[in-house]
C-alpha cells in the first residue's frame, strides 16, 4: 500500500492527544486553514483560500479521495493510517474545542491573521479529551471555550503501524506539518 502523503495534525502546536480527536471527529485539518474567517474557493478543481501557505496546497490540491495519509503524533509512538475519503470541506468542527485567554478581546472566534488570536490559544482538544480531565482552573473570566472552525477533509482509520515498523522510524521526524513522498518512497506492508 502506498503511502501518499506523511503529517502530523496539531494546531498551533497545542493540539492534545491528536490521534484522539481524528478518531472521534473522523475529520483531518488542512495545515493553516483552522479559523472561521478563511474562505474555501474551488475553481477549476484546484483549491485555495486567501493567505494559502505550500503546506495547505498540498493538502488541498496534492492529496485525492482514498489517498493513504500516516499521520504521527509527538505523543504516540506509533502513526495512523488513514484513507481519504472526501474532498475538502469547511464548517465548524463540534467535537474540537479551542481554550483561549483573554489576551484577544476583539475576535470570538479566532481569527486569521490575528497576532493576539494565536497568543490567546492555551490548548486544542477534543470533546473527549475535555471530560477526561479537569479542566476547573480555567472556569473562569480570565478564560473562554470555543470549537473549532476549519478546513478538513473526512477520513476514515484504517490501522496504524507502531515504532518497530521501519517506515514510522524512516518517517517519524517530519520537517514540515506534510510531507508528499516522491516515486513510491513509502510503501507499507500488506498487513500492517
Amino acid at each position: 500500500m502506498k503511502v501518499n502523503a506523511l503529517m502530523r495534525n496539531s494546531q498551533w502546536g497545542k493540539h492534545q492527544d491528536v490521534f484522539d480527536s481524528i478518531k472521534l471527529t473522523k475529520k483531518l485539518i488542512c495545515p493553516g486553514a483552522h479559523r472561521q474567517n478563511i474562505v474555501l474557493i474551488n475553481e477549476n478543481n484546484k483549491y485555495s483560500y486567501d493567505g494559502m501557505k505550500y503546506q495547505a496546497n498540498q493538502f488541498l490540491n496534492e492529496l485525492s479521495v482514498n489517498d493513504i495519509v500516516l499521520l504521527f503524533d509527538k505523543g504516540h509512538k506509533e502513526a495512523l493510517i488513514l484513507r481519504i475519503t472526501s474532498n475538502p470541506k469547511q464548517d465548524k468542527i463540534k467535537d474540537v474545542i479551542i481554550l483561549r485567554n483573554k489576551t484577544c478581546n476583539i475576535h470570538v472566534p479566532v481569527s486569521y491573521a490575528c497576532a493576539n488570536c494565536n497568543d490567546s490559544i492555551v490548548s486544542v482538544f477534543s470533546t473527549k479529551y475535555f471530560e477526561n480531565n479537569k479542566f476547573t482552573k480555567y472556569l473562569n473570566e480570565d478564560y473562554f471555550f470555543e470549537n473549532m472552525y476549519a478546513v478538513y477533509r473526512d477520513v476514515e482509520v484504517i490501522g496504524k503501524i507502531d515504532e518497530t515498523s521501519n517506515v514510522y522510524q524512516s518517517c517519524k521526524t517530519l520537517r514540515n506539518t506534510i510531507q508528499i513522498p516522491r516515486n513510491n518512497e513509502y510503501i507499507l506492508p500488506a498487513i500492517f
